[in-house]
């Protein structure tokens, strides 16, 4: 600086000047290292502290202080016998960032070099700010480099380039670290698997045991179509090849491309010499069947279909299947994924739900339970009517009340006295999402009642006089009792509301407290859809608002962007005036609405929403379009 530019005197008093770097830091050397491959640990970015590095002391030390010191205060010492240089006196918090370039698809394992004087030594690794690895433990060297290998804690990568951090959880000295190529990751003989369509079980992707697939033996005992990997693959008489010889354990990998989002249905091709065969379905590592049980075909050349409907989002995906149970009395020939027309998710906001309160009124006898299992319970009850006025009312609950979260489900019902008896008439209208077979999943701590449709499809009391029925088995706790019923949805009753009641009795003097330790909940499960609890999306307090609307494509001219979608969606309402938005979750919470209305786009910020399937709801006066949305 020239402070005698403009004819001025000199300071006299001495002047210090701070300068820090503000830049993103970059890689060292200018260019990022390269994966697979060993990293020099003392190839730390460039840049400042708290960017491309963090060390708890100002102060350099160690010894090879001419290195890069004193730009940087990370801690180098020269390892003996001119091995180079190694980082030290380390502690907990500090850490070391790199810049890299993956080159390949692959499961990478991570390696590092490394010594300690005792078993305190650990660390972790993060890729973009986001811990890949958990805690990696090192052991006792004394003092002496060594190589530590992490095969349980593989980091799948695709091409492209990523910041490293090497995080330190305990004290250690260490020369360099590496992710290392276990197996390259490629869809199978350069085909491209795309849903909708037809996925050849024998394609799984190209790669090494435990990375593409897992097979219990490493020989293919089938002898077909890929001699070199250990999965069993045999002719089959349905066309071309099968997986066969299957084991529990086993599982197959393939990289998918999806067209669009939506709901598909997945069919698999399977034949079964017994009914033991279980399997599961897994999208980018979420179950997304539950398990699927094969019944027997007659033969392992005999062939039938299993099926299940699930989301899913447009790109690429990975898809494993697991073989939960099978002794090699299970074959798999294809998988065949179609869009399914005609799915609905409803805007509806729950059943009607009205709460009895009386000590007496509603007192019914202690039950005793007979020596057999489905033997009827005893003493039967008669004459038992409902309460004229309930004690509270409600619309809006989603039928799901979790053991010990009784105080969340109690809030606004402040007419109730938890110390008496209390009883429940849920009332309303249910829309089925799919046309099929229906199984309706009531579980409860007492007396229990499904009516859909005027039927009597569930439960412990008689449709007339309310006389016990059955003994339902026990799954938990001494009064807990999940029934299970089968109700039929015919194509023309999707999409439209059929009648429903829920009755939860309380027997004897079930106190709220009680019902605290047990629950309420209502499940559906079908042939396209798994188990899970019906979403208040598809219950009515009445039949008097709009019918949602299937998911295919409208010609109204109303979209949203991007799909999938991070930070921002934007709605086009395209000619219509649009007068509502609702966001619903995957659990039927409305979890964005707007009544503003508008003409032309609108932005919603999606910075706080959690990731995951949604649904949106557009009303323009008396058109309702309902969409899927993804928010990554």
């Amino acid at each position: 600086m020239d402070f005698w530019e403009n004819g001025d005197a000199a300071p006299q008093t001495r002047l210090n000047y701070r300068f820090s770097e503000t830049q993103d830091p970059i890689a060292f050397g200018g260019v990022a290292q390269n994966l697979p491959g060993i990293v020099e640990a003392e190839n730390f970015n460039n840049g400042a502290e708290g960017t491309a590095f963090h060390d708890n002391t100002t102060t350099h030390l160690g010894w090879a202080h001419n290195y890069r010191y004193p730009n940087d205060a990370v801690d180098m010492d020269y390892i003996p016998d001119n091995k180079g240089i190694s980082i030290g006196n380390t502690a907990p918090g500090e850490w070391l960032a790199y810049n890299v370039y993956a080159a390949l698809v692959a499961d990478y394992t991570p390696v590092i070099y490394a010594s300690t004087n005792g078993n305190s030594g650990a660390f972790h690794i993060e890729v973009n700010g986001v811990d890949r690895t958990g805690q990696l433990h090192l052991t006792y060297t004394n003092d002496l480099f060594q190589e530590f290998t992490f095969n349980s804690n593989k980091i799948h990568l695709i091409p492209g380039s990523y910041t490293i951090k090497i995080v330190f959880d305990g004290a250690f000295n260490f020369d360099a670290w590496g992710l290392i190529k276990i197996c390259d990751i490629t869809q199978a003989s350069s085909k491209t698997l795309s849903i909708p369509g037809v996925i050849e079980v024998e394609d799984f992707d190209t790669g090494c045991e435990g990375d593409a697939y897992h097979d219990v033996d490493a020989t293919n005992h089938g002898g077909h179509y890929r001699s070199n990997d250990g999965v069993d693959i045999e002719a089959c008489n349905d066309g071309g090849y099968d997986i066969g010889w299957t084991a529990t354990g086993e599982w197959l990998e393939y990289t998918v491309n999806v067209v669009a989002t939506d709901n598909y249905k997945m069919d698999v091709r399977y034949a079964a010499s017994n009914s033991n065969g279980i399997i599961h379905v897994e999208v980018d590592g979420v179950n997304k069947t539950g398990s699927m049980t094969m019944s027997s075909t007659g033969g392992l050349q005999t062939w039938s279909d299993i099926d299940k409907t699930f989301s899913l989002g447009e790109g690429e995906h990975i898809i494993r299947v697991f073989f939960d149970n099978s002794t090699g009395a299970l074959n798999i020939n294809k998988i065949t994924f179609a869009a399914v027309g005609g799915t609905v998710t409803g805007v509806g906001e729950g059943l009607l739900g009205n709460y009895f309160q009386d000590s007496y009124a509603f007192n019914i006898p202690d039950w005793q339970q007979s020596s057999t299992e489905t033997g009827a319970w005893n003493p039967p009850i008669s004459n038992i009517s409902w309460f004229s006025t309930p004690a509270a009312t409600r619309v809006g609950k989603t039928i799901d009340i979790q053991r010990g979260d009784l105080g969340t489900f109690l809030t606004g019902l402040n007419g109730l006295d938890k110390t008496k008896s209390v009883s429940v008439k849920w009332t309303g209208f249910i829309e089925p999402m799919y046309e099929g077979t229906y199984t309706f999943y009531l579980s409860g701590a007492d007396g229990l009642r499904l009516k859909i449709n005027g039927q009597n499809v569930i439960g412990t009391f008689a449709n007339t006089d309310l006389a016990w029925e059955v003994r339902p088995y026990l799954e938990t706790g001494s009064n807990f009792l999940p029934l299970t019923r089968i109700f039929n949805v015919s194509a023309d009753q999707v999409s439209t509301k059929i009648p429903i009641q829920i009755d939860f009795y309380s027997i004897g003097v079930t106190e709220w407290s009680k019902l605290d330790d047990r629950g309420i909940k209502f499940e559906s499960e079908s042939n396209n859809q798994i188990r899970q609890v019906v979403p208040k999306t598809q219950l009515y307090p009445n039949n008097n608002v709009v019918t949602s609307v299937n998911f295919i494509k409208d010609n109204s001219g109303v979209s949203f962007y991007p799909n999938p979608a991070s930070n921002q969606l934007t709605v086009d309402g395209g000619p219509l005036i649009i007068e509502e938005i609702k966001i619903i979750n995957a659990q039927g919470q409305v979890v964005y609405q707007s009544n503003e209305s508008f003409v032309g786009n609108k932005s919603i910020n999606l910075n706080s929403f959690s990731s995951g399937f949604y649904s949106v709801s557009i009303i323009s006066e008396n058109i309702q379009i309902t969409k899927k949305l993804i928010i990554q």
